[in-house]
């Protein structure tokens, strides 16, 4: 017997080792079931768009201002842009743009969520919430939007619009136009829009809305109401009068206009959160298919195209202003020469690029006077 059991614990400890031999011989020749790979993100679900032309102005109204979109100053692409006291006062020209689908109910610098179908804005330096008239200078349509997001920070934009904003200002095709943004009191009473050539740099107006306007968005959150303050913009000639946009109304009420991208979440009530840095905004001009019929309200009767220029300074002294008119004149940029006017009895001499056909042209010559070391020329009127 003791031969037998001799033969049999080798036999058994042979055994136990081909049975852990096979056992590891499956764990690496048998398949491993991976963890099921992410669903793709659900594409944007975009609601069919009404009318642009049924859609009506907001109605400036006081509203306090937001919590949230409102540092003293914040920095983008290397670029401090500082956030004004008030709106009251504000006036400028330049180039707008307009931003869309790709930001469809993206949260905006003041916490509410961007509709595309809305009357709303985003600007660099008013305070938000804000309200602005907006006119397209290349063809006398003319609107009030809401300004409640930051941006744009491409090129010299001073304006982003929402898509319906821009469908009524018709500028959705080309993707910009040439504007003048000037702001609303709300707590004054309205007087009909007005671009004007005007002596006066600071002019404080409040543009009546459309005939059928809707009350704008509720803010995210309340805060200090803003204080007094200007900004100025270039003084040209003579005035240049809009008619209202009268607006069809939609078959039923439309909800508030709900605003506009990228910005910071809402905070719980009582908590205390710091302003937030904006994120730049692109724009894009891809239009869904379902807005392309509708178009933009109608021309203002009697609209005259002003003629635009683009002011590279301007001078109380002459010899100056001919001094920087000569640099110019040799750099291929059109036609240079300076305008004489008076201002409050003073002569101020401006050196002037033009006439400007497009925006194409206005950045074109933009871009070479910054090149030249001029970074503060604008759109002009004459």
């Amino acid at each position: 017997m003791k031969p037998r059991r001799a033969l049999a614990a080798p036999l058994a400890s042979a055994a136990l080792a081909l049975m852990m031999i096979a056992g590891l011989a499956g764990c690496f020749s048998a398949p491993r079931r991976s963890a099921p790979a992410p669903a793709p993100p659900a594409p944007p679900v975009l609601s069919v768009p009404p009318a642009a032309a049924s859609v009506p102005d907001v109605i400036p109204r006081p509203e306090p201002r937001s919590r949230y979109g409102n540092p003293p100053f914040y920095d983008v692409f290397g670029k401090r842009y500082y956030v004004l006291s008030s709106s009251v006062g504000y006036w400028e020209r330049g180039v707008a743009s307009w931003y869309g689908p790709g930001f469809h109910k993206e949260r905006t610098s003041t916490g509410e969520p961007y509709d595309m179908y809305g009357m709303t804005a985003a600007h660099k330096t008013l305070p938000l919430p804000a309200y602005v008239r907006v006119t397209n200078l290349q063809n006398g349509r003319s609107i009030v939007v809401r300004v409640n997001d930051r941006g744009p920070f491409v090129g010299n934009r001073i304006i982003d619009l929402s898509y319906t904003a821009a469908a009524k200002l018709d500028m959705l095709r080309n993707g910009t136009a040439m504007v003048e943004v000037r702001a609303i009191d709300p707590t004054m009473p309205p007087l009909p829009p007005v671009v004007t050539a005007s002596t006066s740099p600071a002019v404080s107006t409040s543009p009546a809305a459309s005939a059928t306007p809707i009350a704008a968005g509720t803010p995210a959150a309340a805060g200090t109401p803003t204080t007094s303050a200007t900004a100025t913009a270039a003084p040209v000639a003579a005035a240049l009068v809009i008619v209202p946009l009268t607006a069809t109304p939609p078959a039923s009420t439309p909800p508030a206009a709900a605003p506009s991208t990228a910005a910071s979440p809402a905070a719980a009530p009582g908590t205390t959160t710091p302003p937030a840095v904006p994120q730049a905004i692109a724009t894009t001009n891809a239009a869904p298919e379902a807005a392309s019929a509708s178009g933009p309200a109608p021309v203002a009767p009697g609209f005259t195209r002003p003629t635009l220029f683009i002011q590279a300074g301007a001078f109380s002294d002459p010899a100056n202003a001919e001094r920087l008119a000569q640099k110019l004149r040799g750099d291929n940029l059109g036609k240079v020469f300076v305008r004489n006017d008076v201002i409050a009895g003073r002569k101020m001499y401006r050196v002037r690029i033009g006439p400007v056909p497009d925006v194409a042209e206005f950045d074109r010559v933009v871009a070479a006077l910054e090149q030249a070391g001029i970074g503060d020329a604008h759109l002009a009127l004459d």
